[in-house]
């Protein structure tokens, strides 16, 4: 797990975003500030002192631009590379809540990256200059509709395809589902619905499965991609190192899930030993060796 520096620790992340270069970048509301992790864990540095008040979602353009969702200010902060604010966006009566990028596929050819941002009934589609366009709007509580999209991710896969396939997944807070949208012109597909869910609150995806954690539940689901049927849950609830507590924001890197973990104050970090299987490692390091350390007294004691 991953907390900050001694003297600079995180309060409670909401949301986190991996840049080119594989430095973590991580939304603290409570600090008020995006701070910044190494690829090794090591804090290096933070921005957004004095301007920003709850960022609470996060996304990086390959350029280095960040853009940071602020819900105390209702309004979507561009941040150039070097941390400098360059524009605010507001959406009139409209209040962002969660921002993603990916390529256009409008425009593919030139792999163009667009914006996508929620409000709590709808998304919104822009370019990075914060143009925004198009949107899909469709409130209510039927299958399909919105009524508090807490996340926004977009999944893009080559599988069978001469080109990549964008889908976004939209995550209902309110309606405890996550909604598959192809295009801002198809009907939407439900990829997975839970009323048995407490407070769905952050989503993240790959080729298999998509990630969603329970802020209230204190686990992450493991959805069948395909299916949208549950295939596996990571739920051991508490404070020590492998456990949760109020998880939100959700990324995936390689081969583990980097999950803000904001009751606790941490970047907690899964292995997930394959693609293709529905098991998942919660056991911490430390619980590892200890079984490894285990075995070898066994075995010790056994040659005596």
């Amino acid at each position: 797990s991953w907390y900050g520096s001694k003297d600079h620790l995180l309060k409670s992340p909401s949301d986190i975003a991996f840049d080119t270069h594989g430095r973590l970048f991580v939304a603290d509301p409570g600090a008020q500030e995006i701070v910044i992790f190494d690829r090794y864990g090591q804090r290096i540095d933070s921005f957004g002192h004095g301007v920003l008040k709850a960022p609470i979602s996060l996304a990086i353009a390959r350029n280095g631009s960040i853009y940071v969702v602020d819900s105390a200010r209702k309004e979507l902060l561009i941040f150039a590379r070097n941390h400098t604010l360059t524009k605010t966006i507001s959406f009139m009566e409209k209040t962002p809540l969660a921002v993603s990028i990916g390529v256009d596929q409008s425009l593919d050819v030139r792999k163009t990256e667009a914006l996508y941002v929620t409000c709590e009934t709808g998304v919104i589609k822009g370019n990075l200059e914060g143009v925004f366009e198009r949107g899909y709007f469709n409130a209510g509580t039927k299958k399909g509709a919105f009524s508090g999209l807490a996340d926004v991710k977009v999944a893009q896969s080559s599988r069978a395809s001469s080109k990549p396939k964008l889908r976004l997944y939209l995550l209902d807070s309110l309606n405890k589902s996550v909604t598959a949208l192809d295009s801002f012109e198809s009907s939407p597909t439900v990829a997975w619905e839970n009323r048995d869910a407490a407070l769905p609150a952050g989503l993240a995806s790959d080729e298999s499965h998509i990630y969603v954690t329970d802020a209230q539940n204190n686990q992450i689901d493991v959805l069948n991609a395909l299916t949208g049927k549950r295939v596996s849950t990571i739920s051991k609830s508490g404070t020590f190192d492998g456990a949760l507590f109020q998880p939100r924001g959700i990324e995936m890197r390689g081969e583990q899930l980097y999950v803000a973990d904001s009751g606790n104050g941490r970047i907690a970090i899964f292995n997930v030993p394959g693609f293709a299987s529905s098991k998942i490692a919660t056991e911490s390091p430390l619980e590892i060796y200890g079984l490894i350390a285990l075995c070898i007294l066994f075995a010790l004691a056994s040659l005596a």
